[in-house]
């Protein structure tokens, strides 16, 4: 034994010796061991063995501090190095040494065992019969860190062996450019002043210094997996930033952080992509998942308490896709709970109510987190950018701030199940024979009756029923119908003769059915637009037939003249609320009997309900004269006043086409609009006093009202 093995057996390593005298980087468990003395001897004359001739000499014969610092630093600009031996005598066994630094290496013993075990011999995995290794420092360098692997692999036979010694070399070259590319990516990431960009062509020129290739002709495959390494490498490390910042959270705040947030962690990185992670600051992920779990935990409590009112909880972030670029972005948080299983609240839906706001952004790819634990409370984050680029401005985000909480809670779309009803044959007879009827004269136009049918998932469906005189220029029905349109359909089911005029023109009748892609009808709140359905079912038809009488749209196309002259004059952008306001009209008939220069007058004032602020009264009063019409609107939080006032104006006789009323629910705000026509000043006048007598009552009895609404 030598004399260091005889020295007491007492642990030595810490100890000054030789050039290749080593000690563990770690304080081992029961240091008074000998036999972890006798390990670290194996691994010296191990070292020994492998070193490279001409730096074992240097070391061995170098005093100097410098020169041996000089000779170490050779020996690192050589690492990782291989070195390998093959047992003499059956069964084979081949010995695989490496040697590489310490630091931005973790896991390398797994990878080479990985390697060796599965790729020594292609398609057969060998066999691993032992191993040893340890991190360790030269007692005489101990500024370097080193890591040591020794590698035991059987083989069965000589033909293995044969196949081993040819691709060794090649598969060895392959794990040393695996090391140092994991070794430059993890050093290049823990770099924190260079920015992405410069990361990746500082990993890039690394590669292709490696590789011995001129940059630009280096491999994109090679490169784009080390990119991927990079950002699989940075993620996982901002990751664990992550969880340290919520964890000093929880312990700042724990009434608000309990636990249950580092679930929030493995629910939305389980979403999110490496690039992403890579690509944002720690503390911006931080502040999501806080603000989500905040938000989640903060709705579930008011849908407890509240089941059946929306509540919705908003959080704007501006940030930069990366912190050294200029590209910008803005995080939309929010978290909403369904009312019921029919309904449908995903990202499209945010995402136009946003547009609508502002025109220029789009949504940036791969930043969509959506998260659905609770049955009935959804919680979503993506990202928005300019398409530009540029900056949102505070106003922008003032707009948004103030327009999403409303907008948002009226863009919930209602799923609708189909409706089964087979066609009443009773009901098409009947209006056949009406419209055939009304073909007195051989100039009368077709006569058309068009209803609703049906819904599928992306088609509305109209039945359409026309009656005609043939004459002898007259085309065959069923081949005009043939259109190929990508947005209209239509089938025909069946023509018949079912009477003729002055015994000499046919009368035709014709069933079909027109289908059109629901898309183009959808309001803002997803309900279906039926009426601008059945316009463009009319416009077709005057395309493909020509002039036709529309039997049953008369009233239609009257309410349809008014509301767009309404919108004229409104000069109005908001289609989808001019248009409720409108079919809430009652009697319906005042649709198209009401002009529109009397209808702008309590539309307008409803557009300055809407934005009027409850906190300081409770409720908003306008009255107004036009001609012979006392126009009164009324807005509130509450909406328990409305059957005040139709109490307070019952007692007034009033005709029933002179009082037109609309009352509008919109972002909590109930609105209730009277239109009162009477030639008679004092019924004008008494019709106010009423309806002001009844709101001064509702105000000092509004506690006990609030409690009923």
């Amino acid at each position: 034994m030598t004399s260091r093995q005889i020295a007491t057996l007492k642990p030595t390593y810490f100890n000054d010796g030789g050039a290749l005298q080593i000690q563990p980087t770690f304080t081992p468990p029961g240091m008074d061991d000998p036999s972890f003395d006798l390990f670290l001897i194996s691994l010296e004359q191990l070292i020994e063995k492998i070193f490279p001739p001409h730096i074992l000499e240097e070391l061995q014969q170098n005093t100097n501090v410098h020169l041996l610092e000089k000779t170490f630093r050779k020996l690192n600009e050589n690492l990782p190095f291989f070195h390998y031996s093959f047992s003499e005598k059956d069964p084979y066994t081949i010995s695989v040494v490496l040697i590489c630094p310490s630091q931005y290496t973790h896991g390398v013993g797994r990878y080479i065992n990985d390697m060796l075990s599965r790729w020594l011999i292609p398609g057969k995995q060998l066999p691993l019969v032992g191993s040893r290794s340890m991190d360790f420092k030269f007692v005489r360098s101990p500024g370097h860190n080193y890591y040591i692997q020794e590698t035991f692999v059987r083989i069965l036979d000589n033909r293995e062996k044969e196949v081993i010694q040819k691709n060794l070399s090649n598969i060895l070259k392959e794990i040393r450019i695996n090391i140092l590319a994991v070794y430059h990516a993890r050093y290049v990431v823990s770099v924190k002043s260079l920015s992405s960009e410069e990361k990746s062509a500082v990993i890039q020129e690394n590669i292709t210094s490696l590789l011995k290739i001129p940059t630009n002709t280096t491999e994109l495959n090679i490169f784009d997996q080390m990119q991927h390494m990079l950002i699989k490498i940075s993620s996982e490390e901002k990751i664990d930033e992550v969880e340290r910042n919520l964890s000093y959270l929880m312990h700042k705040r724990p009434k608000f952080f309990d636990r249950d947030v580092f679930y929030e962690i493995r629910t939305l990185l389980l979403q999110l992509k490496d690039q992403f992670l890579f690509e944002r600051d720690p503390r911006h992920i931080s502040r999501i998942i806080g603000f989500q779990y905040l938000f989640k935990k903060t709705t579930i409590r008011a849908v407890s308490n509240n089941p059946n009112e929306r509540h919705l909880s908003l959080k704007l972030i501006k940030t930069r896709q990366d912190n050294s670029s200029n590209r910008y972005c803005l995080g939309i948080l929010v978290t909403m709970n369904l009312l019921s299983d029919t309904e449908r609240f995903e990202k499209r839906h945010i995402l136009e109510t946003i547009k609508s706001t502002i025109s220029d952004v789009q949504y940036l790819k791969d930043s969509y987190v959506s998260d659905r634990g609770d049955d009935r409370v959804r919680t979503f984050y993506f990202e928005i950018e300019k398409q530009n680029g540029a900056k949102f401005t505070l106003d922008e985000v003032k707009k948004l701030k103030k327009v999403l909480p409303k907008e948002l809670k009226s863009r919930v779309e209602n799923v609708v199940h189909p409706i089964f009803m087979p066609r009443n044959e009773e009901e098409v007879i009947r209006n056949i024979i009406v419209l055939s009827k009304q073909l007195k004269y051989v100039k009368d136009l077709p006569q058309v009756i068009i209803s609703y049918d049906k819904q599928t998932d992306s088609q509305l469906s109209f039945l359409v029923i026309m009656v005609r005189l043939l004459k002898k220029e007259s085309s065959s029905l069923k081949e005009v119908l043939k259109v190929k349109k990508p947005d209209i359909e239509i089938t025909h089911d069946e023509t018949k003769i079912i009477d003729y005029l002055k015994r000499k023109y046919p009368k035709e009748s014709s069933l079909f059915r027109v289908f059109l892609n629901k898309t183009p009808f959808f309001r803002p709140d997803y309900s279906l637009d039926l009426q601008k359905a059945r316009q463009k079912v009319v416009s077709e038809l005057i395309t493909l037939i020509g002039e036709f009488r529309d039997y049953n749209g008369g009233m239609i196309v009257k309410q349809n003249e008014i509301l767009n002259k309404l919108s004229q004059l409104t000069n109005c952008r908001n289609n989808f609320l001019l248009e409720n306001f409108f079919y809430s009209l009652r009697p319906g008939i005042m649709q198209s009997i009401l002009g529109p220069e009397i209808l702008m007058v309590p539309f307008k004032i409803l557009l300055e309900v809407l934005e009027y602020d409850f906190e300081e009264n409770f409720y908003s009063f306008h009255h107004q004269k036009e001609n012979h019409y006392q126009i009164v609107v009324i807005g509130s939080e509450n909406s328990s006043f409305k059957q005040l006032i139709d109490k307070s104006i019952a007692s007034i006789n009033i005709g029933s086409l002179d009082l037109t009323t609309s009352i509008i629910k919109l972002h909590d705000t109930t609105v209730y609009t009277l239109i009162y026509k009477s030639h008679n000043e004092d019924k004008r006048k008494l019709f106010i006093t009423n309806i002001k007598n009844a709101l001064e009552f509702w105000e000092k009895n509004y506690e006990c009202f609030n409690s009923i609404d």
